[in-house]
C-alpha cells in the first residue's frame, strides 16, 4: 500500500507531500522518545501522555492569558516534559521499579492531570495566532513541525 501510494503520479502534487510530513512529523518525534529508553531495553508508556499534557499546558497557558509569549510558553513545556521524564528515570534507576509499571502508573497520572487541567474540555478559544501557525510557517517548503522532527532525529 505505501509503495503504491508513492509509486503514484498524484503523490507529490498539490501539497499532498508536505501534508503526509505534517502528519509524520509528531509521530517521529513520539518515537524517539520512546526509541531511547527502548535502547536501553526499558520501556516508556507515558511518552504520550507526556505530550498531551504538555500541549494543553501550552495551549493553556496562552489561551488564558497566563504567559504571553509563545516562545516562553514553549520553554515551560519543554521544562515541564523534562522533568516528567526525570521523574520516570528516578522511579526506574533509583528507586528500581520496572519501567513497564512506573511509566504505565505516570501515564495515568499525566492522564488525571490533564483531565484535571481541563476540566474534560477542549482548548480552542483564545489561543494566539502565532502559536496555531507554527506548524504552517516553515523554512522554504518545509514546515516548521518537520525540521524540528528532523533536528530531533539528528540528537538522536
Amino acid at each position: 500500500s505505501a509503495f503504491l501510494t508513492i509509486a503514484s503520479d498524484q503523490f507529490c502534487r498539490g501539497g499532498k507531500l508536505r501534508y503526509v510530513l505534517l502528519q509524520i512529523a509528531p509521530l517521529l518525534i513520539g518515537a524517539l522518545g520512546i526509541t531511547v529508553p527502548m535502547t536501553a531495553g526499558d520501556y516508556d508508556l507515558s511518552v504520550g501522555a507526556n505530550a498531551s499534557l504538555v500541549g494543553m499546558l501550552c495551549t493553556g497557558m496562552l489561551s488564558h492569558g497566563v504567559v504571553d509569549s509563545v516562545p516562553l510558553a514553549i520553554l515551560i513545556g519543554v521544562l515541564v516534559g523534562g522533568l516528567i521524564g526525570l521523574v520516570n528515570g528516578v522511579l526506574v534507576a533509583v528507586v528500581g521499579l520496572p519501567s513497564l509499571i512506573a511509566t504505565l502508573a505516570m501515564m495515568s497520572v499525566l492522564q488525571g492531570a490533564n483531565t484535571a487541567y481541563t476540566n474534560g474540555l477542549s482548548i480552542f478559544q483564545g489561543i494566539p495566532d502565532t502559536f496555531i501557525n507554527i506548524t504552517a510557517s516553515g523554512i522554504a517548503y518545509i514546515p516548521t513541525l518537520v525540521v524540528v522532527s528532523m533536528l530531533a532525529s539528528l540528537a538522536t
